[in-house]
């Protein structure tokens, strides 16, 4: 059977590679429909195999869109997958053709069954758009297999679950602890007060040296421009009064510098938030209705993951992580380690252990039932 798909992603670079990897393991057609940035940081964009589509050029998103419609209507394809759609749901919703099943990417669950209406033009058309997408697409993928227990009992419809980061053992640089080393520290992702907790942060640096703990925190991301002098002017105050030691970037983290630091860090930390709530849409609880990408981040390198108690992780993550209730439990657990050594090797192959779940040739069913049905 010749498998033809067509892959819209305009957003997230990471999401789309690990479905363009396992896609090209079963021998699909693939049509990548995209922006340019996505194209620029995907590790696929100077493959043969693949069909891009993308303007060369800055491009106004209507017009992108439009380029899109035309793309689609001018294609011989089975199915086409959306894998992040945060706007123009009506547009999307309209690229559904006979003879094409239509593949919904779900980031955030609420936000699609129990959206919260403003009570603006704006606000219910954007609102109408969504259930109008929603109800439009023939199945949807998720990225969890928590996500998806959650989405199944909710939908008839098929619900598909691909991982946003696949592990390749073949890349894979063993960590090493010895006494006395700074221990490293990475927390990846944009700074974003709505996602991840900062107090948290801050206070275990506080902690941290209080107690004398040769530790170091990188934040491998930066803030929003409007927001760049403020948290500047806190890491710097937390540097000045405690000593701390704690690092994050002012402007977007190259992809070469990004996967530097994971590979170099000790641990990966995700103080993710509770629940997210996106501006008045509706609370999302992260492990349950959103994941965060950061977790995954430590299965991609295969490094311990350290996660605040509340998250709800799939059963291979369990493995990777290690919980805390507050910042002195992660004191607590870095102190032992910097005592004894030893312990990091066994959180280390905890780590891989972990990652050996997301080795790509046991996802490969999980893409080839997307064109089952």
């Amino acid at each position: 059977m010749n498998l033809r798909i067509a892959v819209i992603e305009t957003e997230h670079f990471e999401v789309l590679d690990p479905v363009i990897h396992l896609l090209l393991q079963i021998g699909a057609e693939i049509h990548v429909l995209c922006s340019r940035q996505v194209n620029k940081f995907s590790e696929f964009k100077l493959d043969s195999r693949l069909n891009w589509h993308f303007n060369q050029s800055e491009i106004s998103p209507r017009q992108q869109l439009l380029q899109f419609k035309q793309v689609i209507a001018s294609l011989n394809i089975d199915r086409l997958l959306l894998l992040t759609v945060s706007n123009n749901h009506l547009f999307y919703s309209r690229l559904k053709k006979k003879g094409i099943k239509v593949v919904l990417g779900i980031h955030d669950i609420n936000s699609y069954l129990i959206p919260q209406i403003k009570f603006s033009l704006r606000g219910l058309i954007r609102h109408f758009s969504k259930k109008i997408l929603f109800n439009s697409a023939d199945e949807y993928l998720v990225f969890s297999n928590k996500q998806a227990l959650t989405l199944q009992a909710e939908t008839k419809k098929n619900v598909h679950h691909i991982p946003p980061s696949l592990f390749h053992s073949v890349q894979f640089l063993p960590r090493s602890y010895s006494k006395g080393q700074e221990l490293l520290v990475v927390i990846p992702g944009s700074v974003d007060i709505k996602r991840r907790n900062y107090e948290e942060v801050f206070a275990f640096i506080e902690e941290a040296e209080n107690l004398h703990l040769n530790a170091r925190v990188v934040i491998l991301g930066a803030p929003p421009v409007d927001q760049l002098e403020t948290f500047r002017a806190r890491v710097n105050s937390i540097r000045s009064t405690q000593n701390g030691r704690i690092d994050f970037f002012e402007e977007q983290v190259p992809t070469d510098v990004f996967f530097e630091y994971l590979r170099k860090a000790h641990f990966i930390w995700s103080p993710v938030q509770k629940v997210f709530d996106n501006d008045g849409e509706s609370w999302e609880t992260y492990g349950v209705t959103k994941i965060s990408g950061s977790v995954y981040d430590a299965i991609r390198v295969g490094r311990p993951l350290i996660l605040p108690d509340h998250y709800v992780v799939d059963s291979p993550l369990l493995k990777a992580g290690i919980f805390y209730r507050s910042v002195t439990d992660i004191c607590s657990i870095l102190q032992f380690v910097a005592s004894h050594p030893e312990q990091y090797a066994v959180y280390q192959l905890q780590a891989l252990n972990a990652s050996m779940d997301y080795v790509p040739e046991k996802w490969v069913a999980s893409i080839e039932n997307i064109f089952k049905t």
